[in-house]
């Protein structure tokens, strides 16, 4: 049976390997799609590495003079005498947004970069942050000759291997100071659920009455239920205690949203295309085989005419566009094995290229039996007599 499908596929082989093209770069797109929804999934089902809810960024927008750390320090300490507030840190970096902030650690001489924020000593029990090994910095760290830091987990393996980082003293990029590793943390994702995991590290910011290293925004948690109005407090605080300054009161929940919102799109977008691509291939499938059928009454009334059944018919007219798909996706699956090698999309993971490889197959398998039962059918109503009053 299947030797006789190869040789009906042959004897078409033009019309027939336009069609293989199609499912090809059909399967190759869709290949893509699945790909890119796994790796997205994948990256949202991972923990972000600090918790967001009942959490409020307030930005400073205005120009850093070092006596605005004092005023800074002052409008932290009376928001934190608000009932309604469980904790007031800084934190320079922006969540759910695309700003970073980079620097380079070198160890034994091999660079490495990665993000960098400046938190206050308590930040990490405001956003819930697990340390994993060694602690967070805090007042044991002033006056040192280093600079405390605290490393994310891949940044740790990635600087120091197998050796622990603990204690560790680096350079700074530009030779100013030494940091001193002093505890490891979770992977910790910046810009939210849909952002790789990347090497970070936190600096230490201390509160201090003149300072120039600015400081762009306060953190603040709120205790559960608390309601919006109570920025109306918050601003009057901020108002008195940092005069020079506009303010940005914004909830991090409804920042994520926003971030997922935008986020989604090019892969919303990709899925859509996909799909029309594949509707478009289909109604093309669809009419082919249509054609395919009426040319060949003749042949089809003949071997119901010598004993065929409706059931042969029927795997033959099915069995003829799910092996040409077979041999399409199994071209398209030697080409998709190809593009880790090229580098052009980074390193995809094996499971990731399992999973996009499998679910293109299934899709593309079940579109051409899908299109193939229509023309099939036809097929089948074809008796002897028919094929004798074809002209």
């Amino acid at each position: 049976m299947i030797r006789q499908m190869l040789v009906l596929i042959w004897n078409r082989k033009r019309i027939n390997a336009l069609i293989m093209l199609e499912i090809t770069l059909s399967f190759l797109v869709l290949f893509a799609v699945v790909v890119s929804a796994l790796y997205a999934w994948k990256k949202y089902s991972t923990p972000l590495g600090f918790d967001y809810r009942d959490t409020l960024s307030v930005v400073l927008i205005g120009q850093w003079e070092p006596h605005h750390a004092g005023q800074l320090k002052r409008a932290a300490e009376a928001m934190r005498t608000m009932p309604e507030v469980s904790w007031c840190e800084a934190s320079h970096m922006d969540l759910f947004t695309k700003s970073y902030w980079t620097t380079v650690l070198r160890h034994n001489d091999k660079p490495t970069q990665l993000m960098v924020n400046r938190a206050s000593d308590q930040y990490h029990q405001l956003a819930r942050i697990p340390v994993i090994d060694g602690r967070w910095f805090g007042p044991q760290d002033t006056g040192g000759d280093y600079e405390p830091l605290v490393l994310n987990r891949r940044a740790a393996q990635k600087v120091f291997g197998s050796e622990s980082p603990l204690g560790k003293v680096l350079p700074h990029s530009l030779g100013k100071f030494n940091y001193k590793v002093v505890g490891i943390i979770e992977d910790y994702r910046q810009h939210g659920d849909l952002d790789p995991l990347g090497e970070y590290g936190f600096r230490r910011y201390v509160w201090e009455e003149n300072s120039d290293t600015r400081m762009r925004q306060l953190m603040v948690r709120l205790k559960p239920g608390t309601p919006r109005s109570i920025e109306r407090d918050m601003l009057k605080i901020l108002k008195t205690n940092l005069p020079d300054y506009d303010f940005s009161i914004s909830e991090l929940s409804v920042a994520r949203e926003s971030y997922m919102r935008k986020s989604l799109i090019p892969l919303i977008t990709s899925a859509m295309l996909a799909v029309c691509l594949l509707l478009m291939v289909a109604m093309g499938l669809l009419g082919v085989l249509w054609q395919n059928v009426a040319q060949r009454t003749q042949e089809i009334g003949l071997r119901r005419a010598i004993g065929a059944s409706t059931t042969g018919v029927l795997v033959q007219i099915s069995g003829e566009l799910l092996t040409m798909t077979a041999f399409s996706v199994a071209i398209g699956t030697f080409l998709a094995l190809q593009v880790p090698f090229t580098g052009l999309f980074g390193n995809i993971e094996a499971d990731l290229m399992v999973g996009g490889i499998t679910g293109a197959t299934s899709v593309m398998l079940v579109l051409a039996f899908v299109c193939s039962v229509y023309p099939a059918w036809l097929a089948m109503r074809i008796t002897p007599a028919d094929a004798l009053h074809y002209e």
